[in-house]
């Protein structure tokens, strides 16, 4: 492919001599490798390759890098830099706040995105992002259960000032691998990139930001042997789980595994709302308990007796360290929270319904400066909500959390939490409780609300 060059030029007359004038072009341009060194750990891919030493991804001007004309109008952060060409390997100054949280509910777990967007210019832009999830160097796969490296596609963003963006909810893996450290590139931009999109394109405004993304599994941010991090515990507990006519006792299991270092976990099982069903040994309903790495995994094996009425629900949760998301001068550090969520048991005739959330609401109350939470679930829950609850939590910029359970009313809930200071609020819902619903947290289809309070 033809490049265009980094000058235009263009000719005038002079006391009737023709001057050629040389302009630079100077974009916004993306900063990921490109030649260069990846930063990845060193290891295998899924299919036996080996992590690449050095990125191909569209940075440059030569491999038509992701790059914008203006940054006057919309950017990602409170500004942006234009340089003649690509700054690798992340030397553009790239200071929009981007905090992602991971999910532990599922292999591979969902991971939702916040994102800070300025604008001198109102109007509609699309937000863009890419993950290199199978860390070989390059965006736009897709993975082999349809995860797609294009995580964040065309979303549109309003902007009218200074904002907080929480795009869909995506995969954050692939297959069983959880990258813990890897590269993505988030681009604003006035039009929509066309599909597929790989990294490339000019566009006429907006912002490209390159960032290293690593997990919170050691304090050196991902380096080290892996096995000396933290461990990243989920626990599943299937269901729901029915008896059949005239018998009593079935067997539950819970597992938990680990995408973490080796290190202690603990967790908690516990009837919902009066739940009369019980399981035995009680001595497996709490932990602590040491797991393994890699690929540590933890069977709980239960016996359940029934009781009246049914059906009823268990919740659980299962924790090791829970740190908040920073976003440093290199890159990114993600986030990660609990694994949380319930299991239902019936009888051979309930009737109980799926339910999960539709949406999340988080904004600040200035005359109280309470964030105030809002949770609506998907229609199946209007006719089996009644009595029901959600339990809702709040993570603050410091990394405390805290909980507030609330009835749900047409299958809403809302409530306020207290601010704590300047920095990212983000709202999720812990579980849901009652007697006829089952949670199913993987088909959330938003994850979090946030509020960023500014400093004073």
């Amino acid at each position: 492919m033809l490049k265009r060059s980094l000058y235009t030029s263009g000719k005038v007359a002079l006391c009737g001599i023709a001057v050629t004038i040389l302009i630079a072009c100077v974009h916004d341009y993306g900063d990921a490798p490109d030649g260069g060194p990846t930063g990845y750990p060193t290891g295998t891919l899924v299919g036996g390759a080996t992590v690449p030493a050095v990125g191909n991804f569209p940075s440059l001007e030569v491999s038509d890098g992701a790059r914008v004309s203006s940054v006057s109008d919309a950017t990602l952060g409170p500004s942006a830099t234009t340089e003649g060409d690509a700054l690798i390997t992340n030397l553009d100054d790239d200071d929009g706040d981007v905090f992602m949280v991971i999910f532990v509910v599922s292999i591979p777990p969902p991971a939702q995105m916040i994102v800070e967007v300025n604008g001198q210019t109102p109007g509609t832009y699309f937000l863009n992002g890419l993950i290199d999830l199978n860390m070989n160097g390059s965006w736009g796969d897709i993975g082999p259960n349809g995860e797609q490296e294009w995580v964040v596609q065309n979303f549109p963003v309003t902007i009218a000032g200074s904002s907080a963006v929480i795009p869909l909810p995506f995969a954050y893996g692939w297959g069983n691998r959880l990258p813990n450290a890897t590269w993505m590139r988030l681009m604003l931009s006035d039009v929509m990139v066309p599909s597929p999109w790989d990294g490339t394109g000019e566009f006429a405004t907006g912002e490209v930001e390159d960032h290293f993304v690593t997990l919170p599994l050691s304090d050196d941010a991902g380096g080290g042997d892996p096995c000396d991090a933290k461990p990243i515990p989920r626990m599943f507990c299937n269901g729901p789980y029915r008896f059949p006519n005239g018998v009593d006792q079935i067997p539950v299991r819970c597992t938990i595994t680990n995408s973490g270092g080796a290190g202690m976990v603990d967790w908690t099982l516990a009837p919902i709302a009066g739940c009369p069903v019980t399981l035995a040994p009680v001595a497996d309903l709490t932990g602590p308990r040491a797991i393994g790495c890699p690929n540590g995994r933890i069977e709980l094996n239960f016996v359940a007796t029934r009781g009246v009425p049914l059906p009823c629900s268990w919740s659980f949760v299962v924790s090791a360290q829970d740190p908040p998301s920073v976003r440093t001068s290199t890159g990114l550090i993600a986030g990660y929270t609990d694994s949380t969520g319930s299991f239902l048991v019936t009888g051979e005739a309930d009737e109980y319904a799926e339910v999960w959330v539709d949406s999340i609401e988080a904004e600040l109350n200035a005359e109280t400066n309470t964030i105030a939470a809002s949770v609506t679930l998907n229609e199946a829950s209007l006719e089996y909500s009644a009595g029901a609850f959600a339990d809702i939590g709040i993570m603050y910029p410091d990394g405390a959390l805290m909980e507030s359970r609330v009835e749900l009313v047409n299958g809403s809930a809302s409530t306020e939490f207290p601010s704590k200071g300047p920095g990212v609020h983000m709202v999720r819902v812990v579980r849901i409780v009652g007697n006829q619903l089952h949670y199913v947290p993987e088909k959330d289809r938003t994850m979090m609300g946030a509020v960023d309070m500014p400093a004073n």
